[in-house]
């Protein structure tokens, strides 16, 4: 017998206090998010990382007490919240990535034996319906075409 991992559903309100908790969380953030932001202002910009945080503090520890050093259009105060800002997304973003990858692996598991399970039994009720099962041949004709190979684009249809 194949091994089946996921053997387990999650409660209906388990689920339901699973979403609440998440639009919560959607409706806290909500002001502090923007919603116009474009790929376009954020193609060609370095990406901030631990090595970029770091670099980054340092310029701000290093123009704390020497704000001629910063160009005049440029806003230290600003310069720092945008920091802070970024640390609190990261915090969160860090936790929500953690769930994220750990739901969506379980999801894609339990997909993957869904669909051995359901492969396995289409090739017993095939093989049932070319031996004339007459279950198998109320069954088969509907199932058939999930498995037809699709059309490759440029041919035509004869």
């Amino acid at each position: 017998m194949k091994s089946n991992r996921i053997n387990f559903e999650i409660p209906a309100s388990t689920l339901k206090e699973v979403n609440d908790a998440i639009e919560l969380a959607k409706a806290k953030l909500e002001p502090y998010l923007l919603s116009d932001i474009t790929s376009d202002e954020l193609n060609g910009h370095a990406r901030m990382g631990d090595v970029k945080l770091s670099f980054v503090s340092n310029i701000l520890e290093s123009v704390q007490f020497n704000e001629s050093m910063v160009p005049r259009y440029h806003n230290l105060e600003e310069a720092k919240a945008d920091k802070r800002y970024f640390e609190s997304l990261s915090e969160v973003c860090g936790k929500l990535e953690q769930l994220t990858s750990r739901v969506v692996m379980n999801q894609q598991l339990a997909g993957v034996e869904l669909l051995d399970f359901s492969n396995d039994v289409y090739a017993t009720i095939k093989r049932l319906y070319q031996s004339g099962d007459p279950n198998a041949k109320a069954i088969f004709p509907s199932l058939r075409p999930h498995y037809a190979k699709p059309k490759r684009k440029g041919k035509e249809e004869v």
